[in-house]
């Protein structure tokens, strides 16, 4: 495994390395990204980017991820790129592997605000991208070399809360729309504020996956080998049980519909988010009633007729056959459940178009789409309820009333006021520090309807699912390195299956593979390793230990648990609506449930150290004393 680290104010250096994945690789290093020990097969989904940095929003170690751009890494030679130091200005890194080895061209802008304003049409994002192209793209494609571009955008620069993007370049062009984001962290903001790069351009001809060039005596590159392996394994080939266990991201039958936008609106029914998820205070009939009349007759229809009837699928960049991108030709843009989640129905939008208006303002501006999302919902929520006056931040007042709610010109108001806040979030001294922070700051009316979880002096954002797993106090939150399934469990309990689930999500993470295909991951990565590679690996040891050291370097989870009603109440709500379902064995959840309506702070409190008290047990760490 090779490393490439680069000084910011010197020289650059290729070293071999013993580690064999990038969260192992990144654990108490500068900023990192990687690519994982597959990199160089043929496999479906083996050629993910995986950053492991410390994130200033989380205050602690984050992993974050983006799609494809593994196989560029590898083109160059390089498994890992370590960034040291800051640089004076700006500055775009240009990594390369023409066959003559790695070399670094550093080239720094002395304007960049200007670029963001407007270059060649475009703005923000993406017309950073587009600069970097014309500056660099003539070498790659003159050498015949695969490459790719990642940059940030305004909120990296000015706030805490951007994300790295990229869209796919394909046959030296890029495809608008088809962008990736590692945004979850917001290591946009790390890249920036702590590097002064704005930009990273690699590439080369060094194995050159994206063009079917392999080495030959590499078993992974090796179509019969593979499917051997998989035949070992899962009684069937490497693309038939690729296909089975990614059913949903490509296309359900059962549900006709695909994607994680329509599988999980589909999935999620009633208990969809809405309205900065005060939704969870509805009764099922109130929340069957929206989902009915707003998502699944309106917001998912639109989704359908406009992708899954005209079968409009692609992929992130790699050989899959998955396609799990629902891409709207028209609009030129890609529609994924959470981002239109986060910044659609929990912002009080439900029609489509409108959500696509607001999606596409956050992408230009570089955010973590759940992020802002958050913090759009919660500012909105607090501005309706004049928690927070509309005249301070320059908007009118949304409408978050379902009674009186039309789906069509309040959709495009609620549009029109988040696409103002978006950009009044980037200058403001209070709301760009992300929102724990800009909620201690508004009075305690508007900090009790915020959400986050709380980790020593950062927080992040939940997930846009209705469940305990996103609030609880884990090493990395924010992500699925918890238990996130609906089902009622105990707390002690539930966090041992926390730290169980974080060690499997290493399985992908840390071997550089999309998680949309654990299905065959979780099972197969250990024989795969052996057969194909010659490496003969104890998979769960070897993630668990890796989760050890992020539990114990890195996890010092707030002994005050959470900090705002809206999140007790979320929980709370949950309990209920989880026992509700439950036809027997109800003993645990009435019990929790009687201490919520005795007293939600305490209960809460005694929860969350359940569960960090289940998740270090699991691990065979020492418990916190806090937690005892």
């Amino acid at each position: 495994m090779k490393e490439l680290v680069i000084d910011l104010k010197g020289e650059h250096k290729v070293n071999e390395v013993k580690e064999i994945g990038p969260v192992e690789y990144g654990i108490k290093k500068d900023f990192t990204f990687g690519n994982g020990y597959l990199a160089s097969s043929i496999i479906p989904g083996t050629h993910r980017l995986i950053f492991t940095n410390y994130s200033k929003l989380w205050d602690g170690l984050f992993i974050s991820t983006i799609g494809g751009l593994g196989s560029e890494l590898f083109a160059a030679g390089l498994n890992y790129v370590r960034l040291t130091n800051k640089a004076e200005k700006p500055t775009v890194l240009s990594i390369r592997n023409f066959g003559d080895g790695v070399q670094v061209v550093k080239h720094q802008i002395n304007d960049l605000d200007s670029i963001y304003e407007g270059y060649k049409g475009k703005r923000g994002i993406f017309a950073l991208e587009q600069y970097v192209y014309d500056v660099f793209a003539k070498d790659y494609i003159d050498h015949n070399a695969v490459f790719q571009i990642m940059s940030v955008g305004p909120a990296s620069t000015k706030t805490e809360m951007g994300a790295i993007g990229s869209t796919l370049i394909e046959n030296g062009k890029f495809v608008e729309g088809i962008d990736e984001w590692a945004a979850r962290g917001c290591f946009g903001s790390v890249m920036y504020q702590n590097h002064n790069v704005v930009s990273i351009i690699f590439g080369g001809v060094y194995g050159k996956i994206n063009q079917g060039i392999y080495d030959k005596n590499d078993k992974s590159t090796d179509l019969a080998s593979v499917n051997e392996v998989f035949n070992k394994v899962f009684g069937k080939g490497m693309i038939e049980t690729v296909r089975e266990v990614t059913v949903k991201y490509f296309y359900n039958p059962e549900l006709k519909t695909g994607g994680t936008f329509g599988c999980n609106y589909k999935h999620l029914k009633d208990t969809s988010l809405s309205f900065n998820w005060s939704s969870t205070y509805l009764t099922k009939e109130e929340r069957e009633r929206i989902y009915k009349e707003f998502i699944e007759n309106h917001f998912l229809k639109q989704f359908n007729e406009e992708i899954i009837e005209k079968r409009s699928f692609r992929t992130c960049g790699e050989p899959c056959p998955t396609a799990c991108k629902k891409y709207w030709q028209e609009g030129k843009l890609k529609r994924d459940y959470e981002p239109y989640e986060a910044n659609g129905p929990n912002i009080g939008i439900f029609d489509i178009h409108e959500a696509d208006r607001v999606v596409r303002e956050v992408n230009t501006l570089g955010y973590d789409a759940i992020e802002v999302g958050t913090m759009l919902s919660w500012l909105m929520e607090s501005l309706a309820k004049e928690y927070i006056n509309p005249k301070e931040l320059g908007v009118e007042k949304p409408n978050f009333d379902l009674k009186h709610f039309n789906i069509i010109e309040d959709s495009k108001r609620n549009a029109d006021i988040a696409i103002k806040l978006l950009h009044t979030i980037l200058d403001h001294p209070v709301l760009s520090k992300g929102i724990r922070y800009a909620a201690n700051h508004f009075g305690d009316k508007a900090k009790n309807l915020a959400l986050y979880t709380p980790h020593k002096k950062g927080a992040i954002a939940p997930a846009q699912y209705w469940v305990p797993a996103f609030f609880l106090p884990i090493a990395v939150q924010g992500k699925f390195l918890s238990y996130y399934k609906s089902d009622f469990k105990d707390p002690y309990e539930l966090g041992k299956l926390c730290a169980q689930r974080a060690v499997k999500e290493l399985y992908s993470d840390n071997f550089g593979i999309c998680r949309f295909h654990r299905g065959w991951v979780e099972k197969g990565l250990q024989t795969i390793l052996k057969e194909l590679y010659n490496l003969d690996l104890d998979v769960e040891s070897y993630c668990k230990e890796i989760v050890k050291k992020i539990y114990l370097d890195h996890n010092c989870s707030n002994p005050n648990a959470w900090e705002t009603e809206r999140v007790y109440d979320v929980i709370f709500n949950y309990l209920k609506d989880a026992r509700d379902k439950m036809e027997k064995d109800t003993e645990k959840v009435d019990e929790w449930i009687a201490k919520f309506e005795k007293d939600k702070i305490s209960a809460g409190r005694e929860y969350w150290k359940l569960v960090v008290k289940g998740a270090h047990d699991f691990l065979g760490i020492p418990v916190p004393d806090w937690a005892r």
